[in-house]
C-alpha cells in the first residue's frame, strides 16, 4: 500500500526486517494468523516458565475459535494440541455464575460440566513441526521477543 510517495507502516516494517511484503488479501490474512499463532506460542512459553509447569494442551475460547486456520496454526506453532471452543465463553461463564448464585447449579464444577456437555469442542493436532520451529526462531528475531 502506498500513501502518496511514502510506504505504509506494514510495508516499511516488512522491508526494515527483511520480510516479504504481503500483497494480496490472502497473504495479509495468513501473515496475521501466523503472527498470532507464534505470539500465542511465546505467551505459553513465558507462562510455563513463570509457573514452572508445562501444559500439554492449549485451550482456545471465544470468537477466534471460529477460524479453523488460526486454531490449526496455533497447534502447529505451539507443538501441542489445541482444544477450541466454546465461541461464547464469556457469556456462558456469566450465565454459569448467575445460576450458581441463584442456587440452580451447585458449584463451578457443575457449571463447567454443563458447559462442556452443551458445546462442541474441536481438537487440532500439531503438524509441520520443523517448519514451525524455524518460523518461531525467525519470528523472535524479527520481533525481538
Amino acid at each position: 500500500c502506498l500513501v502518496g510517495s511514502e510506504m505504509c507502516i506494514r510495508d516499511r516494517y516488512c522491508a526494515d526486517t527483511g520480510q516479504e511484503v504481503p500483497q494480496t488479501e490472502g497473504e495479509i490474512v495468513r501473515c496475521i494468523n501466523e503472527s498470532l499463532a507464534l505470539k500465542y506460542c511465546l505467551a505459553a512459553m513465558e507462562m510455563e516458565a513463570c509457573v514452572g509447569k508445562t501444559y500439554p494442551v492449549i485451550y482456545m475460547v471465544g470468537g477466534g475459535t471460529q477460524s479453523k486456520l488460526l486454531c490449526q496454526m496455533t497447534a502447529n506453532a505451539c507443538g501441542r494440541p489445541v482444544s477450541a471452543g466454546p465461541v461464547e465463553a464469556t457469556v456462558l461463564g456469566n450465565v454459569a455464575v448467575q445460576l450458581i448464585a441463584l442456587g440452580k447449579l451447585k458449584d463451578i464444577e457443575m457449571a463447567r460440566e454443563q458447559i462442556r456437555n452443551s458445546q462442541e469442542v474441536v481438537r487440532y493436532a500439531p503438524e509441520h513441526r520443523k517448519e514451525w520451529k524455524q518460523a518461531l526462531i525467525r519470528f523472535r528475531e524479527v520481533t525481538k521477543c
